[in-house]
């Protein structure tokens, strides 16, 4: 499938709004993050499926099905207890970085060699650790942002190389509010543990 000039345009500017919406009110922990989060990725499906980043389109609907379960977590703990910012022990960071690192790479070298895929070594990586980022951020993890810094740096890269300007723009924002994200999530972490007993 492949979209118009015209088409791929608009859906590059909504997605990107959307996605704009999404970043700012999750730095805020609003939960309202979560719908626009959801609008962002549909239409981002079909962006990437025409741009012929596949694995963008796949991580884009696990951002929607990600959207509906965030939303429902976040709910779900302010009806019982609130979820709090955390940081995952090393050994789960470990297991994470080097599990993710290893679908990255065999991904990659699957779509690079038996695909069309344009860039498929960059697009496995921000893939498959943005699947794990997402994760992290359901659970209020403070370490997702650190991910989203390096996630946001390299698909900058990659959109600026298929021309599409209006997401490398939204690119840029998210890379700034990774790095302000980390920050305002930190003070909430040694809020929540200057609280405990």
């Amino acid at each position: 499938m492949e979209l118009s000039e015209q088409s791929l345009f608009l859906f590059d500017i909504t997605a990107s709004a959307f996605g704009l919406a999404y970043i700012i009110l999750a730095t805020k922990q609003n939960n309202w993050c979560w719908p626009a989060a959801f609008i962002s990725s549909s239409l981002y499906i079909l962006l990437f499926i025409s741009s012929k980043l596949y694995f963008d389109a796949v991580l884009n609907g696990y951002y929607v099905i990600m959207a509906v379960y965030g939303f429902w977590s976040w709910n779900k703990s302010s009806k019982e207890t609130i979820l709090k910012v955390n940081w995952g022990s090393l050994n789960q960071n470990l297991i994470g970085f080097f599990l993710c690192g290893f679908i990255s790479f065999t991904l990659g070298f699957f779509a690079n060699n038996f695909t069309d895929a344009d860039f498929a070594y960059a697009d496995a990586f921000t893939t498959i650790f943005s699947f794990y980022a997402t994760w992290l951020i359901t659970q209020k993890r403070i370490e997702n942002w650190i991910y989203w810094i390096i996630i946001d740096f390299v698909a900058l890269i990659l959109y600026i190389e298929k021309g599409l300007f209006f997401t490398s723009g939204l690119f840029v924002l998210y890379l700034g509010f990774a790095v302000f994200g980390y920050f305002e999530w930190r003070k909430e972490l040694l809020k929540v543990r200057l609280e405990k007993p």
